[in-house]
């Protein structure tokens, strides 16, 4: 039924035909809450396995299957789930792909490429890990710098060399050598500038 007060448009009060969820509009007509729905009601979704293989450039069984549709901000393969437009939410692509021919993932684990490409969706290159570890065959500067030895003066970052915490609020392990010869020339600094020897600057 039509509500509204005179001088001003009359709105309307409908039922979505494909979600069926009430939304107000100003036309008479029966239709669609959103384009989204709109464009399901009139062209009905491919089963996932069809549209995802849609996307998907396949040179091989060996070699990476490269996603040619949409991306997301990492640069990793993503698509729409769901049927209904309250069920609808965007998907990785290498997870579905798993999904699909592998079976689900393990709880608590993760996929990690084999293959390092991130456009790649062959559930070959795929690989259930847990967090740690698929953080530690990554190639950012925290692995980099866990893997380190040595520090930059050459001590070597044992267990004993390092403070209980290894990483402090920036990610990074601290030498207790340096730490200490850091100190101890700070101290000798502010001894000098206290008897006039050194100048504050």
């Amino acid at each position: 039924m039509p509500r509204g007060v005179k001088g001003t448009a009359v709105i309307y009060q409908h039922t979505c035909l494909f979600c069926k969820r009430e939304f107000s509009s100003k036309k008479r007509r029966q239709g669609c809450c959103s384009f989204r729905c709109s464009g399901f009601f009139r062209n009905p979704s491919l089963p996932t396995a069809e549209r995802f293989l849609k996307h998907v450039n396949k040179l091989g069984d060996d070699v990476c299957w490269l996603w040619t549709a949409a991306q997301d901000g990492h640069g990793y393969g993503c698509m729409m789930m769901g049927t209904r437009g309250i069920d609808r939410r965007v998907a990785k692509a290498y997870r579905v792909s798993y999904e699909l021919f592998v079976g689900p993932v393990p709880e608590g684990l993760e996929l990690d490429h084999l293959c390092r490409n991130k456009l790649c969706v062959n559930p070959k290159h795929l690989e259930a890990v847990t967090s740690k570890e698929n953080t530690m065959r990554g190639n950012n500067q925290t692995v980099a710098q866990s893997r380190q030895t040595h520090c930059l003066r050459g001590h070597e970052l044992t267990r004993d060399n390092l403070y209980t915490i290894e990483l402090n609020k920036y990610g990074k392990r601290r030498c207790i050598k340096c730490c200490r010869s850091r100190a101890n020339l700070n101290s000798a600094i502010s001894r000098a500038r206290a008897c006039g020897l050194l100048r504050a600057q």
